[in-house]
């Protein structure tokens, strides 16, 4: 069996788990399930495949940046608002001017996770006949790191804005 199909089918009956679960909460025949069942539910109807990874890469390339403006917005966007439409989408630069330090696991993603928003959601191709190289692929083996990273950096940008959990 192919990887696609193996994901097909597995989203299939994870869909299927998730739709009787809301026609029998929706009787009231069941409880709603914890937060973490929701999570649980969400990875695994849509948490996989190269969408995901995008959507993944977006949020900590969107969480940095938040964290980046509520430290310094004068130097980010008040000074000058044209800054804000300059940004780059690498990561690893983000991480470096928030004064982020990764964790070796979070290292060796970030890259992969600047090349899926390059190459797998901003841009059709890439702009500098350079920057033509192999596309950009995922692992489930990442999803750990990256889901720490995602998380370190939520508590941080809630914790920086008054936001506790």
């Amino acid at each position: 069996m192919k990887a696609a199909e193996a994901l097909g089918e597995r989203w299939a009956e994870a869909s299927r788990r998730l739709h009787w679960q809301g026609v029998l909460m929706t009787l009231r025949l069941v409880e709603p399930p914890e937060q973490s069942d929701h999570i649980d539910l969400f990875d695994e109807t849509l948490g996989y495949g190269s969408g995901a990874m995008l959507h993944r890469s977006l949020a900590v390339e969107c969480l940095l940046k938040g964290i980046l403006v509520k430290r310094e917005p004068e130097k980010w966007v008040k000074a000058n608002p044209k800054r804000l439409y300059e940004w780059d989408h690498d990561i690893r630069e983000l991480a470096a001017a928030a004064h982020l330090d990764l964790e070796p696991d979070e290292d060796l993603v970030v890259d992969n996770l600047t090349r899926f928003i390059v190459w797998a959601g901003r841009y059709a191709t890439s702009m500098t006949p350079k920057g033509h190289g192999d596309g950009a692929s995922w692992s489930t083996d990442e999803l750990a790191a990256i889901d720490k990273l995602t998380g370190r950096l939520r508590s941080t940008l809630r914790k920086e804005t008054g936001l506790q959990p």
